[in-house]
C-alpha cells in the first residue's frame, strides 16, 4: 500500500509519547482491514464469538460485508481502548448483516495492521405496515 491518509507514529505504550493514529475514512479502513485480513491480522473478541455462534454468521460473511458493503457513518476513536471502530452493512444471500470491527490505531495500518472484530447482527425485516397496505 503507499500513497494513503495515513501515518504510523510508532507503539503507543507508558513509557512512549507517541500517540494513537486518527480514524480513516471508511474507504481506506475497508483497504486496510482487508490487508489485515489478508495477513491473518484479525483478533476475535470474545463477544464477536458467541454472537457468530447465535446469530450464524462466519468470517466470510463478515469478510464480505467489509469488501462489498457501506460504511455507516465515519470511525469512532475509542481513547480508552486505543482504537478506532467502524460499523459496515451489506448483503450475504438475501439477509442484511451489520458488522462492527475495530482497527488497533497503536500498529501500522501500512505494514502490520490488526483489525477487531467486534460484533455483527442480521438486520430484521420490516413487516409492511398496515397503513401501506390499505391504499
Amino acid at each position: 500500500m503507499s500513497d494513503h491518509e495515513f501515518t504510523y507514529r510508532g507503539p503507543l505504550n507508558d513509557c512512549s509519547d507517541s500517540q494513537a493514529q486518527q480514524p480513516l475514512s471508511p474507504d481506506v479502513a475497508r483497504r486496510v482491514v482487508l490487508d489485515a485480513f489478508a495477513s491473518g491480522r484479525v483478533r476475535l473478541t470474545s463477544h464477536f464469538r458467541e454472537r457468530a455462534a447465535t446469530r450464524k454468521f462466519d468470517l466470510l460473511d463478515v469478510e464480505s460485508v467489509i469488501a462489498h458493503g457501506t460504511p455507516l457513518g465515519l470511525g469512532a476513536m475509542c481513547p480508552y481502548r486505543k482504537n478506532v471502530k467502524y460499523i459496515f452493512s451489506g448483503m450475504c444471500g438475501d439477509k442484511t448483516l451489520k458488522v462492527v470491527f475495530a482497527l488497533d490505531a497503536t500498529q501500522s495500518y501500512e505494514e502490520t495492521p490488526l483489525a477487531i472484530l467486534i460484533t455483527a447482527c442480521w438486520k430484521k425485516q420490516r413487516k409492511p405496515s398496515i397503513r401501506s397496505t390499505e391504499k
